[in-house]
């Protein structure tokens, strides 16, 4: 994808209808994704500190659990982090290199989202384990660094999309 950068005039907007929709195909597939992690996420937490607190250090202790969950095993753990973190970085550098050629945005959001997108997948990667081992008191982490990577993936989606069908028609310039 890069070699676009060595076209002076090309962009996204301007670009042949099979690119086109081949990347709002990727970028729907993408949002639809998300909202299947969110959903998966919701039903295994309801979205909350206690609910993320409970799927991973268990709630043996709790009379009025509707569903007996033991603490996750350091092997699951594993076995989650290995997949999400070489599906996750994949798809997020796919879906960032894409925002990078978004002309009609400047290069200052597009850092921040790269840079908030990264962030906040590391943070998701990594609260999973700070709530396992070292407390409930990291589960609002969790929420934070997911809805924070939620958002920034979605924001992505829709520069794309609105570089390649709205705005970016007229803009074949590079914004800086």
């Amino acid at each position: 994808m890069s070699q676009y950068y060595a076209l002076p005039k090309f962009s996204l907007g301007h670009s042949a209808l099979s690119i086109k929709v081949l990347i709002t195909l990727f970028t729907v597939a993408t949002v639809l994704a998300l909202g299947l992690g969110l959903y998966v996420f919701w039903s295994d937490t309801g979205f909350t500190a206690e609910g993320v607190a409970s799927y991973y250090l268990g709630n043996e202790g709790d009379p009025t659990a509707a569903d007996l969950r033991f603490p996750m095993p350091r092997r699951e753990l594993m076995e989650i982090l290995h997949i999400h973190s070489f599906t996750a970085l994949i798809l997020t550098f796919i879906l960032f290199h894409f925002l990078g050629l978004v002309r009609s945005l400047g290069d200052a959001p597009k850092i921040a989202i790269y840079l908030l997108g990264f962030l906040s997948l590391a943070g998701m990667l990594g609260a999973p384990w700070l709530v396992r081992f070292h407390g409930a008191n990291w589960a609002p982490w969790m929420l934070g660094a997911g809805s924070a990577y939620a958002a920034t993936c979605l924001a992505a989606c829709l520069a794309v999309l609105g570089e390649i069908w709205i705005w970016g028609q007229a803009a074949p310039q590079r914004a800086g």
